[in-house]
């Protein structure tokens, strides 16, 4: 009995991993016709990981959860002038956004676009 609640452990655990997460807005910004809002977050998942900085895109008012599918970065510098994070956002139109990020961060996920929302990119540091 004792064996097999130790071999069910890793999987009650694994479904755990959100839970056990949190997420600060670091920056809202609205796009320049107000339909969409780009959203930078910082991730905390515990000691045992470092925190990581995202980016989203969605409606105005969107609460970020998980992981993001746009931008994601970590081990760079916190900037206190973006919020004490590690990247920032800027929409240079309607559906054109760009981000800038510390140029010691470690990149894990850098897509091109979302939502039909173009995205550049910018280090700044060093």
């Amino acid at each position: 009995m004792r064996r097999a609640a130790l071999c069910l452990l890793p999987l009650v655990l694994a479904g755990c991993g959100d839970a056990l997460c949190a997420n600060r807005v670091t920056q809202r910004v609205l796009s320049p016709d107000g339909s969409r809002e780009a959203v930078v977050y910082e991730r905390d998942c515990g000691a045992t990981t470092a925190y990581a900085s995202h980016v989203v895109i969605g409606a105005p008012g969107l609460v970020p959860q998980g992981s993001s599918a746009l931008f994601v970065a970590t081990r760079g510098n916190m900037h206190r002038d973006w919020g004490n994070a590690e990247a920032r956002v800027d929409w240079a139109g309607p559906d054109r956004l760009t981000i800038t990020y510390d140029a010691l961060s470690e990149l894990f996920k850098q897509d091109e676009s979302m939502d039909d929302v173009a995205v550049s990119y910018r280090q700044q540091g060093l």
